[in-house]
């Protein structure tokens, strides 16, 4: 998406009146084609099926974008100008040949516009290898050209890269096709340089998350706050179906116990299988996560497209005490083993004031109150019994309202 709310499709697409394949398009903000940009809102043409085969793309502060896919059956990037053409000054007339990542492995394009591509190798730690705007190879990365952990621990499945705070670049997955009995969660972070960065996650520059117990645990992707903190998404069974997985480490990549239930948050959403593919912060600090989600239609199996997002954790005061600030609203404890205290100050009277607790999809568990309310302070409990995970009390005063997040553990 750019900034004016634009969205950037990769792929392959059929110009339906000439039949024309393309490998980019545009969606205005009326949810069209948007014809203003490339050829009638088609960017970089084919001459044939397997001139450009895309599977993923990133767009340049210039405008212009990243291609990932194939040439001719070989592995490549390919530079699109903003107009949709292709761009000879990059590589050997715009491209440049991927001898490092496959096309399930992840990429990403940091704020110089270098390529960083993830290689996945079976049975050893993943490395990454880095392409100047130019194109070339940067053999001043890493070691060698290539960034990797050299810790026997550092084995396992890429799945995403991230670029973070101060250029740091992280690397995301899970122990996949490792050969590990363990099913835990990896984040490594790489200094700008490439060079493992030894202060992150367990002494060797890797951050390794335990998914406990039979149930298997997979990580598709992740998101990086701006303090460094790690967001990592993807999937755990249940049985025989799976829910969306979500946990989280903070900026020196420690797990973050403090975060979700016992330091995950595990969404069902109400159909047999859930799978979360992608995720994003917002500038409020929410966090929101996408995916597939399938569930039978009484013989059918039917994809839909799920959408959850998180409030931010804001830590509160532990003990009964009411808040000191005005218009405030307080729990505690938090988490909790049962019902929590929730204060509620008022600086004048409410005509009417709604308080009602949630569940992480929006339903409705309990109301608190329901109409008018004088100024001051106002107590209340929320229902003691409700299973395990992450709520919400939403106070409604008027035209505005006010939301603290609470967890239930037991």
């Amino acid at each position: 998406m750019d900034e004016k709310g634009r969205v950037y499709v990769y792929g392959q697409v059929t110009e339906p009146a000439t039949g024309a394949l393309y490998s980019i398009w545009r969606i205005g903000l009326d949810g069209r084609l948007d014809t203003a940009f490339g050829n009638g809102g088609y960017g970089l043409l084919a001459e044939d099926f397997f001139q450009y085969i895309t599977t993923d793309g990133a767009r340049l502060p210039d405008g212009s974008f990243i291609l990932k896919g194939s040439h001719r059956r070989q592995a490549a990037f390919y530079k699109v100008t903003p107009e949709g053409l292709l761009d000879p000054s990059y590589g050997s007339n715009g491209i440049v040949f991927n001898g490092a990542g496959g096309s399930e492995d992840p990429f990403a394009v940091d704020a110089q516009g270098r390529v960083l591509q993830v290689r996945n190798r079976f049975g050893k730690a993943p490395d990454i290898i880095r392409y100047m705007v130019s194109g070339e190879r940067d053999m001043t990365f890493g070691t060698d050209g290539a960034a990797t952990v050299s810790h026997p621990d550092g084995v396992f499945n890429a799945t995403e890269i991230r670029i973070g705070p101060q250029g740091r670049i992280f690397l995301a997955g899970d122990d996949g096709e490792s050969q590990s009995q363990i099913n835990a969660a990896h984040v490594a972070r790489f200094l700008s340089d490439g060079q493992i960065d030894t202060s992150f996650g367990q002494g060797f520059g890797v951050a390794r998350i335990l998914i406990e117990g039979e149930e298997i645990g997979a990580i598709s992707t992740a998101a990086v706050t701006d303090d460094g903190g790690v967001y990592l998404v993807g999937s755990r069974s249940r049985g025989r179906f799976s829910d969306f997985l979500a946990l989280r480490t903070d900026s020196d990549g420690l797990h973050d116990m403090t975060w979700g239930e016992d330091g995950r948050v595990q969404l069902d959403l109400a159909s047999s299988h859930d799978y979360g593919d992608v995720v994003d912060i917002d500038a409020d600090g929410r966090v929101l996560i996408g995916g597939s989600i399938f569930a039978w239609d009484q013989e059918n199996l039917r994809r839909e497209i799920g959408l959850v997002r998180l409030l931010p954790m804001e830590p509160v005061a532990a003990g009964p005490q009411p808040p000191e600030s005005s218009g405030a609203l307080t729990l505690a404890p938090n988490p909790t083993r049962g019902p929590a205290s929730v204060w509620l100050e008022l600086s004048a009277p409410e005509a009417r004031a709604t308080v009602v607790v949630y569940d992480a999809l929006g339903r409705e568990v309990a109301l608190l109150h329901d109409g008018p309310l004088a100024g001051g302070n106002h107590a209340f409990e929320t229902p003691g019994g409700i299973a395990a995970g992450v709520y919400l009390v939403r106070a409604s005063l008027g035209a505005r309202a006010v939301t603290r997040a609470f967890t239930v553990v037991r």
